[in-house]
């Protein structure tokens, strides 16, 4: 017991390890947060609901079936949440060849190796389910039995947290155990180089929940499931709606539909429960066997094909400013295509879109067929922009995180001194990555569905807006991607992450009603292209004058924690270099 308690401690802080930050501190700041993060939506909720109550205590009817409906959101947030903490500790929850390596040597044996292992998941799993499911049931519970809900505040909260516990995990255990069915079918190399794929279709289920909650709200009759609802099989469909149907009868307040569904939550809950255990019990030695004996996955597709695009770039008489710009685009793509890390995390980036875009189109598609297509509208004209804002958000966030941070000395030696040629070349890196891809994509789905003059606004609208969010997103940027260090506890989206979504909003879905205007009104396009170059070049002329500012690009982020900083020497500025970052004749 004694190995396992120790082995359990050292699992469970290696699920917050990562390449994508340094150890200590800020992997401590990171699990703090991401707590904060995950708690905030869940513990506020219940507050926002009481508003609504007091309103609706003077309707007869209307009370019970909110209640249900928010504890419906409640349970299925709780869920979602449950299934993306699974997926970002998806690498570390296997052995890996550390683990091999230093560990398997050892005269431990491998049940105990087992049991650690579920110790560290299990105590992950107690951690978030705390701020997932625990205090938003007592929370919610004691402001429904305020409103007369039915049930005890005890028996309501008992049944409530019955529910969120068997719903999170069921959907936790369900991303462990398709990871280690992944890799025991498909072997570790394969199964990793799929995992980014797995992953965002994950994400996407996930979070395709959330939209359905909407027309379920309506669906609700006096608190309860509607007598036929699992005949008509439309909300059964969705997992969450199982839990709700086994809150009413541990409530003991449920409808005779709700027993069959109740019956479906705690099947699911075992099912999964069971197969993310067998799996990994008795796959455990042959993952770590892969583990040791498999290479790192470094050839994957995605690495060929980003490197076979940067290579197309032309490369003649490239010398002075231009090399450098080339020298710096071409290092920012061949890095994120071959950091596994940084492919993953603009990866999950990109599902969020999707899941966004898919969100917006499918309801839509499915209610009222094509005919809703055949004329321009908002979630057809906002799916470019809003894989555009995900994708360069994605990237930006990704190029402050270093690669291989003590081979960064070669870049401070060669470090250029013309610093804006070498933030141009990130700038390029990102439009060509960011926003080219999906401006084509845009223009060619336009094109089929309502002519040449909308595809040809459409083209002007995206390459704009692109433009102009990739020139913001650099305005401040004074470091080349991955060559400075990371400090997670300085990122301030925990703090403004409201003006965050407003950006996006207004970016995307704004800006496609905007779009609706200028294909009605010539007048409306001709401003739009006149103020959009106007901000883009204004954006890119205070990006100039702010980096002339700066005494050299930055390698090392200033710790407020630390006790002596340095003295901010640039050995490239202080060597004075001649020739531009790796060199002028080229890259």
């Amino acid at each position: 017991m004694r190995q396992v308690r120790l082995l359990a401690r050292t699992f469970f802080v290696r699920l917050f390890e990562s390449d994508l930050m340094p150890p200590g501190l800020p992997q401590v700041q990171l699990v703090i947060w991401s707590v904060v993060l995950v708690a905030t939506p869940t513990l506020t909720l219940p507050g926002m609901f009481a508003q609504k109550y007091t309103a609706l205590w003077f309707h007869p009817g209307t009370l019970g079936p909110a209640i249900a409906s928010d504890r419906l959101i409640l349970l299925t947030l709780a869920m979602i949440v449950a299934g993306l903490v699974a997926i970002v500790v998806w690498e570390n929850a296997l052995p890996d060849r550390r683990d091999a390596r230093i560990l398997g040597v050892l005269p431990i044996s491998t049940t105990a190796f087992v049991t650690a292992r579920l110790l560290a998941l299990a105590q992950l799993f107690a951690l978030f389910f705390v701020t997932l499911g625990l205090l938003p049931s007592v929370m919610f519970s004691g402001l429904a039995a305020a409103y007369i809900e039915p049930g005890t505040f005890l028996r309501m909260s008992a049944a409530h947290i019955a529910a969120a516990l068997t719903g999170t995990l069921a959907t936790f255990c369900s991303v462990i155990a398709v990871q280690c069915l992944t890799i025991r079918v498909l072997g570790r190399t394969v199964a990793q180089r799929v995992a980014v794929v797995i992953q965002i279709l994950f994400a996407v289920a996930l979070t395709q929940m959330i939209f359905f909650l909407p027309s379920l709200g309506r669906e609700m009759r006096d608190g309860m499931l509607r007598p036929d609802w699992l005949s008509s099989g439309g909300a059964a469909r969705l997992p969450s709606v199982w839990f709700l149907a086994l809150f009413e009868v541990l409530n003991g307040y449920s409808g005779r539909n709700a027993h069959p569904l109740a019956l479906g939550a705690l099947l699911a809950t075992a099912l999964s429960l069971v197969a993310a255990v067998g799996l990994y019990a008795f796959g455990y030695q042959a993952l770590a066997t892969q583990a040791l004996e498999t290479p790192p996955p470094e050839r994957g597709w995605i690495r060929r094909v980003g490197a076979a695009v940067a290579r197309r770039w032309p490369r003649r008489a490239a010398a002075g400013r231009r090399a450098v710009s080339l020298a710096a685009r071409d290092f920012t793509i061949r890095t994120l295509v071959r950091s596994r890390q940084h492919r993953t995390l603009v990866a999950l980036y990109a599902g969020l879109g999707v899941a966004l875009v898919v969100s917006s189109i499918l309801p839509a598609a499915l209610q009222r067929g094509l005919t809703d297509f055949a004329r321009p509208g908002i979630a057809v004209l906002a799916a470019p922009l809003v894989m555009i804002f995900v994708s360069l958000a994605g990237m930006r966030v990704a190029f402050a995180i270093p690669v291989a941070i003590k081979a960064n000395w070669i870049i401070r030696l060669r470090e250029p001194a013309d610093r804006h040629a070498a933030i141009d070349g990130v700038f390029s890196a990102m439009f060509t990555y960011g926003v080219v891809p999906f401006v084509g994509l845009g223009v060619g789905s336009t094109l089929l569905l309502w002519g040449v003059r909308a595809a040809a606004t459409h083209l002007v609208v995206c390459s704009l807006l692109g433009w102009l969010l990739a020139e913001v997103l650099v305005v401040r940027l004074c470091k080349i991607p991955f060559t400075c260090t990371y400090l997670p506890g300085r990122s301030q989206v925990k703090t403004i992450w409201p003006i965050y979504v407003t950006a996006f909003t207004t970016f995307s879905y704004s800006m496609a009603g905007l779009e609706l205007q200028m294909l009605r009104s010539p007048r409306v396009f001709s401003a739009f292209i006149v103020l959009a170059t106007a901000a883009a070049l204004i954006t890119r002329r205070v990006r100039r004058i702010w980096l002339a500012s700066e005494p050299g690009l930055r390698f090392a982020e200033d710790d407020p924690d630390a006790l002596f900083e340095g003295f901010h020497l640039s050995e490239g500025l202080a060597a004075t270099p001649k020739s531009g970052f790796m060199g002028s004749s080229g890259s």
